[in-house]
């Protein structure tokens, strides 16, 4: 008989304990499934949206480098909120700050679908991306606590929530794709609508009430809120978005000086307040916990120049579609599946660098070969190629996060979540910049269109993401690995 897959395996058995549990008053997998619904909605929309952006700049009618506004600030707000709302929901419990971000969710969408200008589409996208940011950190919470009741490894089921949001990213362009050119650039938040509503609903429902900790007094949980600390925090990423992106060139030199500053000013805040938004003596204590944000930073600029780049360049160069160009990428969320199931248990085995190791040769690699020949390769060849460089990002993913939770303590899980999911569109962001300075720019190579500087670019994150792993050495073996 043939054995059975990592991830497959891993959700049978979390499934199965907790049908013999008699602690638990709702199903393992009932809550499970309500935390990846609500959790899937930030990466599936941010990268369904991209393609509506030319849609938009017409009906609207802005300039297309107004449109990329809607962008900037969804990416913005989630990478803001992600730590934040993890810290919160660290105090005070998450199932509440859950539900409300979800429901800010359909707000925001509804919004959308008869938003008259630009103006209010960022602002409704700002809400949005906040509300959606919220469920990634509070959701992994709830998983846990949910998990320790019902006597089952948190890990496991924390690695299928990560690998399917993994998934939604790549499957987004593809989605949107489809529905842009059915229904119009509005079809993306009418379908986001709709499931963020289905997922307040299951979330009131399932969620119990015992995932919150024990509630302080009022003025005491107001005092534990570090409110400076978050302000700066949100100042100095905001900055550093507006410097990538390029979005208001006439005022870099400001922009650099609030980011400075910003970052100076949380830094000594963070070291004086009594109860610190990000307590980074104590997060950071171990040397691998910041090399493992930078090694996911690094992951996901490779990530999102696949998933945002070759589009771009295939219909710019290649005369294809968004449905077409959504095609060629498709390929590498199944792979990314197929590999995460396969290679998942090597994970839970403690084998987290050499899973790592695998993703960054892959990277630099495949990277290497568009950065040299893409331009002159058949459309097909470029798939397998998207393939070699971001399919691996959903077990890298996987082993990244379960390294990360070993360094750090079981009360800072979600403010180190959010900053995981920080990193995440941080990469994101420089994935953006890359493309708008490489293929969607228009003082590019022709005989290139760019492409040879994105691969470039990412076969030199693809080096130095391994070059930490074999000289700095993060990742250590799990001892309690199964």
């Amino acid at each position: 008989m043939p054995r059975r897959c990592g991830l497959c395996g891993s959700l049978r058995r979390l499934m199965a304990l907790q049908l013999m549990t008699e602690r638990s008053a709702r199903p393992l997998w009932m809550t499970l499934g309500v935390v990846l619904f609500g959790t899937v909605l930030n990466p599936l929309d941010g990268s369904m949206t991209a393609l509506a952006l030319p849609g938009m700049a017409r009906d609207l009618q802005v300039a297309s480098s107004a449109a990329l506004w809607a962008m900037t600030v969804y990416y913005l707000g989630s990478m803001a909120a992600q730590p934040v709302m993890g810290r919160i929901a660290d105090l005070f419990g998450p199932r509440l700050i859950f539900i409300g971000g979800l429901s800010a969710v359909v707000v925001s969408c509804a919004g959308i679908l008869v938003a008259p200008s630009l103006g209010w589409v960022v602002a409704l996208r700002g809400l949005q991306a906040v509300g959606s940011a919220v469920a990634f950190p509070t959701g992994l919470v709830i998983v846990r606590r949910a998990c320790q009741t019902a006597g089952s490894s948190a890990d496991r089921a924390v690695g299928v929530i990560t690998w399917v949001n993994s998934l939604a990213a790549a499957v987004g362009p593809l989605i949107g794709g489809l529905l842009v050119s059915v229904w119009g650039w509005r079809a993306p938040s009418a379908l986001t609508l709709v499931a963020a509503a289905i997922a307040v609903t299951l979330a009131a429902l399932v969620l119990r009430v015992s995932h919150e900790p024990n509630r302080p007094a009022s003025h005491f949980r107001l005092g534990m809120i570090d409110l400076p600390g978050i302000l700066l925090f949100v100042c100095a990423l905001a900055a550093v978005q507006l410097l990538l992106t390029g979005m208001l060139p006439d005022l870099w030199g400001v922009l650099l000086g609030v980011a400075i500053l910003s970052a100076l000013l949380f830094v000594w805040c963070e070291r004086h307040a009594p109860v610190p938004f990000i307590d980074a003596r104590r997060l950071f204590r171990q040397r691998g916990t910041a090399l493992i944000l930078l090694l996911y930073c690094l992951a996901n600029v490779v990530f999102f120049s696949v998933l945002t780049g070759l589009p771009t360049w295939l219909q710019n160069h290649r005369g294809l579609d968004a449905v077409q160009s959504g095609v060629v990428t498709f390929p590498t969320a199944v792979v990314g599946v197929a590999v995460t199931l396969v290679c998942g248990r090597l994970v839970y085995a403690g084998h987290q660098r050499a899973v790592v190791g695998c993703t960054a040769v892959s990277m630099a690699v495949g990277a290497t070969c568009i950065a040299f020949f893409g331009a002159g390769l058949p459309t097909v060849m470029l798939a397998m190629l998207a393939v070699l460089m971001a399919s691996p990002n959903n077990i890298s993913t996987l082993a990244l996060q379960t390294s990360l939770y070993q360094t750090v303590a079981e009360q800072d899980i979600g403010v180190i979540t959010g900053v995981f999911q920080t990193c995440r569109y941080f990469g994101a962001s420089l994935a953006t910049s890359i493309t708008a300075l490489t293929v969607a720019s228009t003082e590019v190579d022709a005989a290139t269109g760019g492409l040879q500087g994105l691969g470039v670019v990412c076969a030199m994150a693809g080096v130095v993401a391994l070059s930490i792993l074999l000289i700095l050495r993060p990742l250590r073996p799990d001892p309690a690995a199964d």
